[in-house]
């Protein structure tokens, strides 16, 4: 037979109602009192994060009056800091800068993330973006955010593989040797 295996259609949706526990987080908020609170955490996009969300405190954002909004900013944001009851973010006491790079050009990511690093001095600089996931040799953005952390010091995570299938391969910005790729 042609046919290796049949899969059954699973629904996926987002797990925040268990991600905080998942983690322990509840724990550290809920026993030691540490919510976040004091840190800040820079959403670094090409798109802004829409602080009209109920569940957001409002925060800065880098370029205010830029029309790219979306809602993965947004999402990540609200992974974040949440604020809703049930759907808590991981550190919901944090406060939430939005390091818009109003595109995923070179020049303006490396604008947003100078920003973030420099400008605001930002504690966690959080990156869900990525590419170049066929080449195995450090791109700008690597390197830039790696002077970043020697530099400036902020904690930077990143996406590991925004791609999709892709090469497998870890792509870029995830490359940088002083980042957390997630």
């Amino acid at each position: 037979s042609d046919i290796a295996a049949i899969y059954p259609n699973y629904e996926y949706s987002d797990s925040m109602a268990t991600a905080k526990p998942t983690h322990k987080a509840d724990i550290v908020d809920g026993t030691f009192g540490f919510d976040g609170a004091g840190i800040e955490v820079a959403i670094l996009e090409d798109s802004r994060i829409e602080f009209n969300n109920p569940y957001l405190i409002t925060g800065t954002t880098r370029v205010p009056g830029d029309p790219n909004v979306d809602q993965h900013a947004t999402a990540t944001a609200g992974m974040v800091a949440s604020q809703h009851s049930t759907l808590q973010g991981i550190a919901q006491g944090a406060l939430l800068f939005s390091a818009n790079g109003t595109s995923y050009s070179s020049a303006n990511i490396s604008a947003a993330m100078d920003w973030s690093a420099s400008t605001q001095g930002n504690d966690v600089i959080n990156n869900s973006w990525g590419g170049n996931d066929g080449v195995t040799t450090l791109n700008v953005h690597d390197m830039h955010l790696d002077y970043i952390v020697r530099h400036v010091y902020p904690t930077v995570t990143v996406a590991a593989g925004n791609e999709g299938t892709g090469s497998g391969r870890v792509s870029s910005p995830a490359r940088a040797f002083n980042v957390i790729s997630v």
